[in-house]
């Protein structure tokens, strides 16, 4: 599963909506800058889109628990 970014990581390790988001966005950041020569991969922006993300659509576990 080495080459799988989303299988590296446990879903209950996801906060909210920004981790899946970058789960499967940073690998394809890693392919383009390779090509492209960019630096696209944990760029700042990134960073601060996943936060927002993660506070705009949080995974509450104790609510996934009771259902």
């Amino acid at each position: 599963m080495e080459g799988n970014p989303i299988g590296r990581v446990s879903p209950k390790k996801f906060r909210g909506l920004g981790d899946v988001v970058a789960a499967v966005a940073q690998p394809i950041a890693g392919m383009v800058d390779s090509v492209a020569g960019n630096h696209l991969k944990g760029c700042a922006g990134c960073g601060r889109r996943q936060d927002a993300l993660n506070r705009m659509v949080p995974f509450d576990r104790k609510t996934d628990e009771k259902h």
